[in-house]
This record gives structure tokens, C-alpha cells and sequence, in this order.
């Protein structure tokens, strides 16, 4: 059995990733033990800060054995402050075994949106310095890169209508969650997405497509 700590924000917590992503490898026969620890919109710095709950919280973690650490960090921040999103990915990431590290590449904001607008890039600048970020602390850390974001472009470049996002532009809906998943639970056991099985709420025909997404991997 895998034990896997998620470590992020609301990307993760919404909708429960850590628990879609058990459901999935239950079903798989592949069982493992999830853990998370989470903030609304937390930056991976704060895990570092001994006066924040989720750092203590991340003390106690650390006294535990664990085979997948799974790294997110707040949604524009390896854009808007790279270095401290590198530095604070390093930084946790020495606490752990590079084979261990997990970084969950997360998407731009809905293309058009009043939220992206707001930060003055298309979606493609804001995927493009996403992806940049999270790839360079992968190989900071020695990590592997989960690229949900890449798999968030590829649908749009697609025109899909698949819709991914909630209501806000910028968290998961279900099928954006059942995306990350797949995602996951591809890199971490090496296995096709494909073979994946549907789960409650989204569409036999959607979670297909969904499925056929991911097994197409990140964006060169």
C-alpha cells in the first residue's frame, strides 16, 4: 500500500482530489492511504512558517513514512513571485526523497474570464509560465510532474466542451477533479489512463473523453 500526502489548497481540497484519486486506485486494486493538508489559498511558503497551522501540521507529518508527497502551490503564484515558489519547493522538497515529490502542475484561469483578464495574460502566457515554473522546481528537486495543467490546455486547444472549471473560472468542477486524478494516478502507478473506470457524477461518454485526454500526457 502507497501513502500519499497531499500538500496545497483549495485545487485539492475541492471536490477532495486526495479522495478521488484513492477511489480510483481502489478500483484499480491498487490501494493506498491519503493524507492532506490544506489551506484556501495557501502558498507553499506557508507550510515553512512554525506560526501557521498547516506548517505544524506539516511538522507532525514528517514523523510519518511516506511513499508519494504531492506539492501545489497557490494558483498564480509561480508566475506572479517564481523565485519564491522555487525556493519554497526546495525547501520542503529536502525533507523528502526526491523519488518521493510530486508536483501537481495546475492550469490558467478560464480563457476570457474577468480573472485572468484581470492579470493581463492570454491563457496560453499563463498556462506557458505555469508549466515553466512547476518543470523548473521538478528539476530543482529531482520531483516528478503530474500535468494536469498541460491536460486543462489540451482540451482547450481542442475546443472540447468538456467544461473543467466551476462557476468561479478558475477552481475544478468535478470533471476538472476527475481530470487531475486520472493524472495521477497515471504517473505515480505508471499506468494507461484508459484503463481507468468511471466514477459518480460525470457522464460514461465524458469521463471517456476525459480519460483520453490524459492518457496523451503533458504538452511538449
Amino acid at each position: 500500500m502507497k501513502r500519499v500526502l497531499f500538500l496545497g489548497n483549495s485545487f485539492t481540497y475541492y471536490n477532495d482530489l486526495p479522495a478521488v484519486f484513492a477511489q480510483l486506485c481502489e478500483k484499480m486494486g491498487m490501494y493506498v492511504s491519503v493524507s492532506s493538508i490544506t489551506k484556501g489559498g495557501a502558498s507553499l511558503r506557508e507550510f515553512l512558517n512554525e506560526e501557521n497551522q498547516i506548517a505544524i501540521q506539516l511538522q507532525q507529518e514528517l514523523l510519518k513514512s511516506w511513499d508519494v508527497v504531492v506539492l501545489q502551490e497557490q494558483s498564480f503564484r509561480p508566475i506572479g513571485n517564481s523565485e519564491a515558489f522555487l525556493t519554497a519547493a526546495e525547501e520542503i522538497g529536502s525533507k523528502f526523497p526526491a523519488s518521493q515529490l510530486f508536483f501537481y502542475q495546475t492550469w490558467a484561469y478560464r480563457d476570457c474570464s474577468q480573472k485572468l483578464q484581470e492579470k493581463e495574460l492570454s491563457y496560453a502566457e499563463m498556462h506557458e509560465g505555469l508549466k515553466r515554473s512547476y518543470y523548473e522546481a521538478a528539476t530543482r528537486c529531482g520531483g516528478t510532474v503530474v500535468p494536469v495543467g498541460d491536460l486543462f490546455c489540451r482540451i482547450w486547444m481542442q475546443g472540447s466542451p468538456l467544461d473543467l472549471y466551476r462557476q468561479d473560472d478558475f477552481h475544478p468542477s468535478l470533471m476538472g477533479t476527475y481530470l487531475a486524478a486520472c493524472s495521477f494516478v497515471a504517473e505515480v502507478f505508471n499506468i494507461n489512463p484508459h484503463d481507468l473506470p468511471d466514477i459518480e457524477g460525470i457522464p460514461t461518454e465524458s469521463a471517456s473523453l476525459l480519460r483520453e485526454v490524459a492518457a496523451q500526457g503533458k504538452i511538449s
